[in-house]
């Protein structure tokens, strides 16, 4: 893939936590939304691998706009059932503790990403501080 089309599927949903699969889990259900927005027309045009078109198709088909939002709800449950959860995460999100994000920022800037898009999570303001300072304290510097 080239740069340029990879720059624009550098992620853009984002979950830090010390806990790694805590941050994982909690990106599942914006990852399957934005799966969801992202493929709804079709995969033609986005850079999707083959080996996941008909998955992606199936998953589409099947979206339940009203399970939207739920953390463990149906949607992320037929995203893993159609095993599509880890194309969602590495094409999505960047997820993880701080050693993760390191080496997926790595990655990207690899293939030619320049720049990131990122958002902090819902939730409590005062967890949004602490991992913003740890993105700034430990992961920026790198």
């Amino acid at each position: 893939m080239c740069s340029n089309q990879y720059q624009a599927a550098v992620p853009g949903r984002s979950s830090l936590d010390a806990d790694r699969d805590k941050a994982i889990e909690r990106i599942h259900a914006s990852v399957s939304s934005i799966l969801n927005q992202s493929m709804r027309f079709g995969p033609e045009g986005k850079n999707v691998p083959s080996q996941f078109r008909a998955k992606i198709a199936a998953y589409v088909e099947g979206y339940e706009l009203y399970d939207d939002v739920l953390r463990a709800g149906r949607n992320p449950r037929r995203m893993a059932e159609l095993e599509l959860t880890q194309y969602g995460l590495d094409r999505f999100a960047l997820a993880g503790n701080p050693k993760d994000w390191i080496e997926r920022i790595g990655e990207l800037a690899e293939l030619g990403a320049s720049r990131l898009w990122l958002s902090t999570e819902s939730g409590d303001l005062d967890r949004q501080i602490h991992y913003m300072k740890v993105f700034v304290g430990q992961i920026l510097p790198t």
